[in-house]
C-alpha cells in the first residue's frame, strides 16, 4: 500500500485497483486510480491514511499479464502495462482493464485499449489493435532517459506482451 500512499507513478496496478483511506474514524473509499492527483500527490489530505485495499475474488476464467522494461535488472520500469479480462463462455473478452505506467505523471487506466478487447476474443489482430489503441492514447513527454516517441511505441508494446501472456 506504501506505493499507492506515495502516489509512486512506476505502480501501473494502482490505475485497477479502488483504495480505501480513513480519516476521523470513516472509512472513505476511492475510485480506481483517483488516489493518485500527480506524481508522488495522492488525494489524501493531511489527516487520512490508507487502510485497505480491496481486491475482491477474481472469477475462474479471469485472464491476467503483466509486462515491464528497464535498462537495467532492478532500475525502475521505463513502461510497464498490467492488464486482466474475463473470458466469457464463448471465449470473448468482457470487463477488461488495461493500466500502465511510464507515459504520465501517474498510472493510467486505458479506456481505448479497453474498448478495443471487450467483446472480441483476445487473438493476434485484437492484441495488434489493442497495442495500436494503446500508443495511440498516450502522450509522454521527452525526457532524459526516452524520447516522448519511444515511449509511446514501449508501451504499446508492454501491452502487446501482457496480452499475450494473459491469452496463452
Amino acid at each position: 500500500m506504501g506505493s499507492a500512499a506515495n502516489a509512486r507513478h512506476k505502480a501501473p496496478v494502482w490505475a485497477l485497483v479502488k483504495p480505501a483511506s480513513r480519516a476521523s474514524k470513516a472509512l472513505r473509499p476511492s475510485a480506481g486510480g483517483a488516489a493518485c492527483n500527480a506524481a508522488l500527490t495522492t488525494a489524501l489530505t493531511s489527516d487520512e491514511i490508507i487502510v485497505e485495499v480491496r481486491l475482491p475474488a477474481w472469477p475462474k476464467r479471469r485472464r491476467w499479464g503483466f509486462q515491464e522494461f528497464a535498462r537495467r535488472r532492478g532500475d525502475f520500469a521505463m513502461a510497464a502495462a498490467a492488464v486482466f479480462y474475463d473470458q466469457d463462455e464463448n471465449g470473448k473478452a468482457r470487463n477488461a482493464h488495461v493500466g500502465v505506467i511510464g507515459v504520465a505523471d501517474r498510472p493510467l487506466r486505458l479506456a481505448a485499449a479497453e474498448d478495443v478487447l471487450n467483446g472480441q476474443t483476445v487473438d493476434e489482430a485484437t492484441i495488434a489493435k489493442a497495442e495500436a489503441a494503446t500508443s495511440a492514447s498516450v502522450d509522454p513527454q521527452d525526457d532524459i532517459h526516452a524520447s516522448a516517441a519511444y515511449r509511446r511505441s514501449l508501451v504499446g508494446t508492454m501491452v502487446e506482451r501482457a496480452l499475450k501472456h494473459a491469452a496463452a
